[in-house]
């Protein structure tokens, strides 16, 4: 069984776990859901979120495609104004418009285990 942690404290560190593993590695959280659809975070709205996903699971592969499209743009507030989302830029778990609540939070950490890299979020104080 192999088994890679990763470290996750920004948008660069996400996209490097996921270039890391097999392209079509199935990624969701450890909360069993699929994550995807960048968008700004309603929390901070110059840090990027992902929105849960349901049984839709993407590959890294897909994720990463979603990732670059963000990479280096602009993304709109919730309530205006352009942030610009870099490698450095946080990354959470949330529905857009929403803080992170149940099951989200800041990425921290990933692990890949069985062919799955499970997405690790911090809840929100």
């Amino acid at each position: 069984m192999e088994r890679t942690t990763f470290e996750i404290n920004n948008l660069g560190d996400l996209m490097i776990a996921l270039v890391s593993v097999p392209a079509d590695t199935k990624v969701h959280s450890i909360a069993g859901f699929g994550i995807g659809g960048p968008h700004s975070y309603r929390g901070y709205y110059e840090d990027l979120a992902l929105e849960p996903q349901g049984s839709d699971i993407l590959t890294a592969k897909a994720l990463l495609e979603e990732l670059y499209a963000v990479l280096d743009t602009e993304q709109t507030g919730w309530k205006g104004g352009e942030y610009l989302m870099t490698e450095t830029t946080q990354v959470w778990i949330a529905y857009e418009g929403c803080t992170a609540g149940h099951n989200g939070g800041l990425i921290s950490g990933a692990e890949y285990i069985d062919d799955v890299l499970l997405i690790t979020p911090t809840p929100e104080d």
